[in-house]
């Protein structure tokens, strides 16, 4: 370890010279900082980075997506009030009460443009003009 420490020690000594420890003064330039970027699109009908040779255009590359709308539908008011399961029979009937209007349904009946799709211990779950939801019992 010695050894190395003066080989090291006459190594630096031959080389220093003073020019070697001159500082230069450098300006700090401002940045120039774009205000607004622009947005490029991404180009994905690029060739095969493996070598296969194949170009494959991409039939999503040229494609807008416009905004889905969806349609508010007015849901009358309905209240879960309970179910039933007859003695016998495997049939479950569920009572649904729309418009203040006790109705009595079986599974994938339509009753006032309601249709009951599933049945749950606490809950139901219906649609009303191609839109779900689902009531839960209180």
């Amino acid at each position: 370890m010695l050894v190395w420490g003066l080989i090291a020690f006459r190594v630096l000594k031959l080389t220093k010279t003073s020019e070697a420890f001159k500082v230069q003064a450098v300006e700090a330039k401002e940045l120039s900082i774009p205000t607004k970027l622009k947005r490029k699109k991404l180009s994905l009908d690029y060739t095969d980075p493996f070598g296969l040779g194949t170009k494959k255009p991409n039939p999503l590359a040229n494609k807008v997506n416009s905004p889905v709308r969806k349609r508010l539908v007015k849901w009358p008011e309905l209240k879960f009030i309970g179910q039933l399961k007859p003695k016998g029979s495997k049939k479950q009937i569920t009572i649904i009460s729309i418009d203040q209007q006790q109705h009595f349904f079986s599974l994938n009946q339509q009753i006032a443009n309601i249709k009951l799709k599933k049945i749950w211990k606490d809950s139901v779950k219906l649609s009303y003009q191609d839109s779900l939801i689902k009531v839960i019992y209180k």
